[in-house]
């Protein structure tokens, strides 16, 4: 199965107060640490879409495929448009946020596991009551995904379609929590 990572990385951190995702959390700016977590995993391709400069010229020359968002004050749902229409063949498409510095590299590949084993068209992950981020949704959602306006991602989708929705357990909560604040 071609799968595309598309990295988001292209939010205001108007909570925050700075560019949260350059912010160093463990010796490491913050998005990089989902840039590390899914570089070695076989994929179609890694893209990231962003509007920082400092995040473009960091990636300048590596195997991820940099997608400036221009117009990030359109929201998450403009960003989702760049990341899929940016892509190449896929048959599903794999979304992080780049403000989860706590996520594991073996918790996005039991996602993506977990996914292709099953006969559902989205994925994502879970920890106890509580869904969030990476999440995988087959091209069967694209025109969906593409529709998408303002703020919003894809836990719409996800919320219309339980049905066809595979939650993939998560031993350690920790990993779910994007940084919104200092």
């Amino acid at each position: 199965m071609k799968i595309s990572a598309i990295l988001l990385a292209a939010g205001k951190s108007t909570r925050f107060g700075e560019n949260k995702l350059l912010t160093e959390i463990n010796g490491e700016q913050m998005y990089m640490h989902c840039v590390k977590c899914i570089s070695d995993i076989d994929l179609l391709e890694k893209i990231i879409v962003t509007q920082y400069d400092e995040i473009e010229k960091a990636l300048h020359g590596t195997d991820f495929k940099v997608i400036r968002n221009s117009n990030h004050e359109l929201g998450l749902s403009h960003s989702v448009s760049l990341g899929i229409n940016g892509s190449g063949d896929a048959d599903a498409y794999l979304f992080l946020v780049c403000d989860q510095p706590y996520l594991k590299r073996e918790t996005v590949v039991k996602l993506i596991e977990k996914f292709i084993e099953s006969d559902r068209s989205i994925a994502c992950v879970k920890s106890n009551n509580r869904t969030g981020n990476p999440c995988i949704f087959s091209k069967t959602y694209k025109e969906n995904l593409l529709s998408l306006t303002g703020d919003c991602g894809g836990k719409q989708i996800i919320n219309e379609n339980k049905d066809d929705v595979l939650f993939v357990e998560v031993n350690d909560e920790k990993e779910l929590e994007d940084i919104d604040t200092k």
